[in-house]
């Protein structure tokens, strides 16, 4: 058991669109899953019964769900080795700080030979760490800070020989598999977060020789967000030739369009899905369009922050309504459209909505 493949288990989430939730689960004796789900293009499925499915393709016939287990040593396993990301149904992705030592790991050279980092050693909370969770990459040392975020993409893996940039071989050891979605170049400089209450109360700062990876909190990860995003408008207002600097787009109206961290974050937890009507604009080559639309305004004389929650995801389509107060959301997230009350938002357990700034873009076009 076990041996299937990523284009079996495709074909699965294909035949559970298809059929639909309930449809699907009836056909093969699933239930409801209680304590993971497969995400795929934004979209939850019922891992177990995917993965008992997916069996069908290879190995003849699908397995029953008396046959395995629908966690970690079976199907989320089975999943997540193929790269899915597989979420835990009983809390919120948790926030990691993992630390990077130069002086043990050459992270330089590893980024000027234009390779991804993949996997990183840990030595602690072993049971806990879960695919789907946040990381934070911390530079330790002289001119230390936030050198990158991303996600945990795994399970544990454990290896006997790490090598390639490690400087000195760190022997058998358990690493975490990881992806990075952006490198913050330059840093964010550590004496710089220890001023903010919520990174300097962190066992990164207040115990840095603690074993990895030190537990952060929600509240850190929208700091160091924050502070990405501060350090993105830093440099899109002094070096134009810089890759975040802020351009110009030309719609309707003129707007600050802003290649932060912030926004980039938002449409992955969307899967550039328009939370408005739903359109997701596929490009050649199998990826995928859409806009980070501020409630808030941000440029003057509004100047809203540049944070997750003060951010959507939209088509462009949308985009230019909601900018032009064509469309507008209540207070409880519902679709205003020409005074008249079209659906609700579509939301995600990891995006939160600051409703006052709903309040402020609403009032400002219904004055």
């Amino acid at each position: 058991m076990g041996n299937i493949t990523r284009a079996a288990v495709l074909k699965a989430i294909a035949e559970y669109d298809e059929l639909g939730r309930a449809g699907f689960l009836a056909k093969y004796g699933f239930g409801e899953a209680k304590s993971y789900v497969l995400v795929h293009d934004g979209r939850h499925y019922d891992s177990k019964a995917i993965a008992g499915v997916a069996h069908q393709w290879t190995q003849d016939r699908p397995l029953r769900a008396g046959e395995f287990s629908g966690g970690l040593g079976a199907a989320v396993k089975w999943l997540t080795e193929l790269d899915f990301l597989v979420e835990d149904l009983a809390g919120e992705a948790a926030t990691w700080g993992l630390v990077c030592n130069p002086e043990l790991f050459d992270i330089d050279q590893l980024r000027r030979d234009g390779k991804d980092l993949q996997l990183w050693k840990v030595t602690r909370f072993k049971s806990e760490i879960a695919p789907g969770d946040r990381f934070i990459l911390w530079r330790s040392g002289k001119g230390g800070g936030v050198m990158a975020y991303g996600r945990i993409t795994g399970n544990l893996r454990y290896v006997t020989q790490a090598g390639g940039y490690w400087l000195k071989e760190p022997g058998p050891a358990d690493y975490v598999p990881l992806v990075v979605d952006e490198w913050v170049d330059p840093i964010i400089p550590r004496d710089e977060l220890k001023k903010d209450t919520r990174v300097s109360s962190t066992s990164l700062i207040q115990q840095p020789w603690a074993g990895l990876p030190h537990r952060l909190t929600d509240d850190t990860w929208t700091a160091v967000m924050d502070a990405v995003s501060v350090a993105d408008a830093r440099l899109g207002a002094t070096d134009t030739g810089r890759r975040d600097a802020p351009e110009k787009a030309a719609t309707t109206v003129q707007r600050v369009v802003r290649s932060s961290g912030v926004v980039r974050l938002v449409k992955e937890w969307h899967a550039h899905r328009c939370q408005i009507c739903e359109l997701r604009i596929e490009l050649p080559g199998g990826t995928y369009y859409s806009e980070g639309a501020h409630i808030h305004a941000l440029g003057a004389p509004y100047n809203g922050p540049d944070v997750t929650s003060n951010v959507l995801c939209l088509c462009p389509n949308c985009h230019i309504m909601f900018d032009n107060g064509v469309i507008v959301l209540d207070d409880e997230l519902t679709i205003i459209r020409h005074d008249h009350a079209v659906g609700s938002l579509r939301t995600d357990k990891r995006h939160t909505i600051d409703r006052d700034y709903v309040r402020s873009h609403r009032e400002r076009w219904q004055r």
